[in-house]
């Protein structure tokens, strides 16, 4: 389905890599000649997953990765 392909991951921000990581290695695992390339808007110099394609870095020890649009998150905060 994906021979000769290459699929475009687009996420708004990395914060820590994991999604982006399971996702990866999931397509790999299961279309092994599939090419995959990553971007995103924000990423966070701290992540264990680096993007092939960063639009800007931030270190979320001093920057909070906040858009306009979003409820806050208190998930990070428990």
């Amino acid at each position: 389905m994906f021979k000769n392909k290459t699929l475009l991951l687009v996420e708004a921000g990395v914060i820590r890599g994991g999604n982006y990581k399971f996702l990866t290695e999931w397509i790999y695992n299961n279309y092994s000649k599939v090419k995959v390339k990553t971007l995103t808007l924000f990423e966070n110099t701290g992540s264990a997953f680096k993007s092939d394609f960063v639009g800007e870095y931030y270190d979320d020890k001093i920057q909070d990765l906040t858009f306009s649009w979003e409820k806050e998150n208190n998930h990070w905060n428990k």
